[in-house]
């Protein structure tokens, strides 16, 4: 865990500017649906804040796809054509069948997660639109967040199947090799070393934005902490792919296609 999360941060400042430019239209486009979120008031509901991101979703799945051809094969965006167009069109080909399953698999487990978000909440807070307060809270509601608490982790390992899928290799033998408890833990042991810099800068990052532009209540600092955000969820997401990604290569995956 501590080695993988290591590695992640490594390769993520040693490609820093090839992500700088992979990452470019995937943070306008997410930019682009969370301040249609905002200005539509969609931000606190679940359901259509994962609707209108379902754009996003894919830029960001086209985006850690290529990230995990780069660590995993050596394999960089944009294509360079060598000249031969037999050889050419077969690396192509073998590009589309692993970004294309990887970008719609990474879709479709963030769709479920927001279904799952938005069910628990509608079960546990069934009168409560909007933020939710601690008297909103009703006796039962807790009972039903910890389950789903621990459905997401035992599910952990789901999340992460659109890695293999990039690379063409087993999901099966992917799921086999983090299986265990120890393993798990360790997941998400690491996928916690990589996420909490991210949400400690925005927390960071946001209150000095709220201070500066005019408290909590300027719409300008509310577009600073979605900008603020989008980065660094952008940044955690890659980092968590290659914290995965080499803890899985150090758990001895099976070769990908």
């Amino acid at each position: 865990m501590i080695s993988a999360t290591g590695r992640a941060y490594i390769a993520l400042w040693a490609e820093r500017g090839y992500l700088a430019g992979l990452m470019l239209g995937p943070v306008l486009i997410k930019l682009a649906c969370f301040m249609g979120a905002l200005a539509l008031g969609w931000q606190d509901n679940m359901v259509k804040l994962t609707l209108i991101l379902i754009p996003a979703l894919f830029a960001e799945g086209w985006m850690l796809s290529h990230f995990t051809r780069l660590l995993v094969l050596g394999q960089r965006w944009p294509f360079r054509p060598s000249g031969d167009e037999d050889a050419d069109m077969a690396e192509l080909e073998g590009r589309m069948r692993g970004i294309l399953p990887g970008t719609v698999c990474y879709v479709l487990i963030n769709i479920i997660l927001g279904a799952v978000f938005a069910l628990a909440a509608a079960y546990a807070f069934p009168n409560v639109d909007g933020p939710i307060s601690p008297e909103d809270i009703p006796p039962g509601a807790s009972l039903i967040l910890l389950a789903v608490m621990a459905a997401l982790v035992i599910c952990f390992r789901l999340l992460w199947l659109y890695i293999p899928l990039a690379v063409r290799a087993s999901g099966v033998d992917f799921l086999q090799d983090f299986d265990g408890m120890k393993n798990l833990l360790s997941l998400f042991g690491l996928w916690l070393l990589c996420s909490v810099p991210a949400f400690v800068a925005v927390q960071i990052g946001g209150s000095f934005a709220v201070m500066i532009v005019g408290g909590p209540e300027s719409d300008f600092a509310s577009y600073i902490v979605v900008i603020l955000k989008v980065i660094a969820d952008t940044l955690k997401n890659l980092i968590c792919t290659a914290g995965v990604v080499y803890a899985w290569r150090e758990l001895s995956v099976g070769k990908p296609q």
